[in-house]
């Protein structure tokens, strides 16, 4: 088999045993995969098949992969489980380094806002839309969400304005001067709010 030697137990004049270690390990092709540790709250989510991004140590450019197997057992101890992950280039990759991979387990598409633009309140969610330099309260319906962005499934439409970080500072029916994005700056006669849309 073609493919780049990974390691080596051979030494000049020992002899060779049917029973011993293999004299080279060979990477064919260059095919490699990465062992991945999955919290065990997210197993249920993946399967073979499924895309996969992958950033090594060092590197900056992620490298295309996918789920090659779930492993049907979790670690009692660290609660985690084992995924194996093919890549689809592993030219200069050094095995035993490792990397962070990132799984997409589902896609939609609709209007985002900061996780923070959202409050949790009495089992309903709700955020803070500028209208008229008004706030208003209104409550929603949120649909995936990561560490930084939740899609608004109902309540919420293209184009309008959302306080970034709500319920901090501001109550319903407050005047305000909206702000876009992160240009923050201090305004003595009113108000802001940071506004995304």
């Amino acid at each position: 088999a073609a493919g780049r030697i990974s390691e080596r137990t051979a030494r000049l004049g020992a002899l060779a045993a049917m029973n011993g270690e293999p004299l080279f390990r060979i990477v064919e092709d260059d095919e490699v995969e990465l062992h991945a540790q999955v919290a065990e709250v997210m197993l249920a989510s993946l399967a073979p098949g499924q895309a996969v991004l992958v950033t090594p140590a060092g590197r900056t450019e992620p490298i295309a992969g996918e789920i090659r197997l779930v492993a049907p057992r979790i670690d009692p101890q660290t609660r985690l489980g084992k995924v194996k992950i093919r890549l689809e280039d592993g030219s200069g990759l050094t095995l035993g380094t490792f990397a962070r991979a990132r799984i997409e387990i589902d896609r939609r598409h609709g209007v985002t806002v900061p996780v923070t633009a959202v409050q949790f309140v009495d089992g309903h969610q709700e955020i803070q839309v500028v209208r008229d330099d008004t706030v208003e309260t209104r409550r929603v319906t949120i649909g995936l969400r990561t560490s930084e962005a939740v899609i608004v499934s109902a309540g919420l439409e293209p184009g309008e304005q959302v306080v970034a970080v709500s319920g901090t500072f501001l109550r319903d029916g407050d005047r305000v001067r909206p702000v876009e994005g992160d240009s923050l700056a201090p305004v003595a006669d009113s108000p802001q709010a940071s506004a995304k849309s």
